[in-house]
């Protein structure tokens, strides 16, 4: 977990410091909110567990995972970014084809997940800082799970511990949470070349 925390930090001084906001540890938000360990450990957890058959772009696991990210989304009070209806996670999720093969057909579907805390000060809402982590990771082969814990299911958790801390006390811009599809899709294509 301490790289969690370590992200956690950077992620907090590059959307608290900027504001002028004073904290008394790194870990601190405005207001004195800490990260939650309890709820960074649960999303890697559920996030890296067999049922999501190792999250890969395309797949049912990947699937469960956009729900699961979605839901927690939701639960905090993160608003779709998206107003039209997506793929499993509407107003959520952004669709896109992609292929592993180098121009090969776009035959694989997969979709990003993006929620937006609006910001505070109606002349700076129209900005946005952009939070993000892949959410896919690669898969199952030859009968094992690839959980992905620390790939990505970790940076996930991070992203989702920041929506939280972000939606309980919105900043003057708007931030985006986005969790992308695909990122190991491409790593394999590229070592397919």
């Amino acid at each position: 977990m301490g790289l969690c925390v370590r992200a956690l930090c950077v992620c907090t001084y590059l959307l608290v410091g900027p504001t002028g906001a004073s904290s008394q540890a790194s870990v601190q938000l405005r207001g004195g909110e800490l990260p939650s360990v309890e709820q960074l450990r649960s999303h890697v957890f559920n996030l890296a567990d067999d049922s999501m058959m190792g999250r890969m772009a395309g797949s049912a696991g990947y699937d469960k995972a956009a729900r699961y990210t979605v839901a927690a989304l939701s639960r905090l009070g993160v608003d779709p970014a998206f107003q039209e209806a997506g793929p499993v996670v509407s107003g959520y999720s952004h669709q896109f084809w992609f292929s592993l093969e180098a121009g090969g057909a776009r035959n694989l579907r997969s979709y990003n997940v993006v929620g937006i805390v609006p910001g505070t000060d109606p002349e700076l809402r129209a900005q946005s800082v952009v939070v993000s982590a892949h959410l896919d990771h690669v898969g199952t082969h030859d009968n094992l799970v690839y959980n992905g814990a620390s790939d990505n299911a970790s940076g996930v958790a991070v992203v989702l511990e920041v929506a939280r801390l972000i939606a309980e006390r919105p900043l003057p811009r708007s931030v985006l949470f986005a969790f992308f599809g695909a990122d190991q899709a491409q790593h394999r294509r590229r070592e397919r070349r």
